[in-house]
């Protein structure tokens, strides 16, 4: 009977001594993950601490605006977060033009914020594709003197880019899914809107709602298929077909300067709108004259009100996945234009923001610019 105490006792007292020691060893520090061999520099740093079996990731880079994914899923542009994320190892890359792809292996604990911080490298032979470009990037420009007027047009470089809202965007809509865009063309985009005298020039019928005696810096209103007959006159002008319409992609990532801002061409402040854009808080009675505002990053003004702008696109859903040099659909029964105008509140001015009509609609609203291919003399 003694003996069958004691044997219980000490098996008592190895229960106790077993799970101290497992509480123990638990309760300390993990391992460390390793830092991934890259010319980078990375932290992930640790927050407080919680009780959910889900946690937080916060992502960001110097310079910021880089691509980022997280298990090879793109997530967004930095910085950037993601609020559930499952606490186990991942994988995140960052990539931006002219900087080394960057990716690092993450160990996400129960409970704690993670914060991701990359410094990227510059690399100029990198394959990377940008979500955006520097504020001062050097502008190529082109101007082509035909039939005695003036066209001027900068360069827009290849890239990658987030087209559409996101979900959180105020004002946005159900016509703006936001996805992965890859432009893998550079091509010149007219720096303001085709105006009245450029028209004259190659067109002897007026344009909608403009008089003799309206201002020649004044942006048309027109039709999609009046575009496609100065357009068809400009091309026969020059002996090739150099000029074009803009893609709706094409549009909005010129328009976002390749990535930069989120809800305008500058950011997201409305209160700065107006010395971009003219819309209805400052636009007055009458259709403005172009390039008097500031224009974005890449030169470009007017991108923000003034006139609506045609491109080349029928109109359609935009796809849910990634996509490379997208023209729209194939056929349809209206086509698209962006930009907003001179009569719009700052809401319909956004950089997502997408309207159709059909073609023959000629509206004194809407009007275009040119794109030029870099390929075709």
């Amino acid at each position: 009977m003694n003996l069958k105490s004691n044997i219980a006792r000490y098996s008592l007292i190895l229960s106790f001594v077993w799970l101290f020691l497992y509480f123990d060893s638990s309760s300390g520090s993990q391992e460390e993950v390793p830092v991934s061999p890259h010319d980078v520099s990375s932290l992930s740093n640790q927050g407080d601490k919680g009780t959910a079996s889900m946690t937080g990731l916060e992502v960001r880079s110097e310079p910021p605006g880089a691509l980022w994914y997280l298990d090879g899923e793109f997530m967004g542009t930095t910085p950037g977060h993601k609020s559930e994320v499952t606490p186990e190892s991942h994988r995140v890359d960052m990539k931006m033009i002219g900087y080394r792809d960057w990716k690092d292996l993450i160990q996400v604990r129960v409970g704690e914020k993670q914060v991701v911080e990359a410094r990227l490298i510059p690399d100029s032979t990198t394959a990377s594709m940008p979500s955006a470009m520097p504020i001062d990037m050097p502008k190529v420009s082109i101007v082509d003197q035909i039939k005695g007027s003036k066209f001027e047009f900068v360069y827009i470089p290849p890239g990658t880019f987030l087209m559409g809202s996101p979900p959180d965007e105020e004002d946005r809509s159900s016509l703006e899914t936001q996805h992965e865009v890859t432009l893998t063309k550079g091509f010149y985009l007219q720096t303001t809107e085709v105006t009245l005298f450029q028209w004259k020039s190659f067109l002897n019928a007026m344009p909608h709602l403009l008089s003799k005696d309206w201002w020649d810096d004044a942006p048309v209103g027109v039709s999609w298929d009046d575009c496609c007959k100065f357009i068809n006159k400009l091309n026969e002008s020059v002996g090739s077909k150099r000029y074009r319409l803009p893609t709706e992609a094409e549009w909005e990532y010129a328009c976002r300067s390749g990535g930069i801002g989120r809800r305008y061409c500058y950011g997201n402040d409305d209160r700065v709108l107006g010395e971009y854009a003219w819309f209805e808080a400052n636009s007055g009675t009458e259709t403005p004259l172009v390039g008097k505002k500031k224009p974005n990053a890449w030169g470009l003004y007017d991108m923000h009100g003034n006139v609506h702008e045609w491109v080349e696109d029928w109109y359609g859903d935009y796809p849910e996945g990634s996509v490379t040099d997208p023209t729209g659909p194939s056929s349809g029964t209206a086509r698209v234009y962006r930009g907003g105008s001179w009569r719009n509140s700052a809401r319909r001015l956004r950089c997502a923001r997408r309207g159709f009509a059909l073609q023959a609609y000629r509206s004194g609203r809407i009007g275009f610019r040119l794109a030029r291919d870099v390929t075709v003399p």
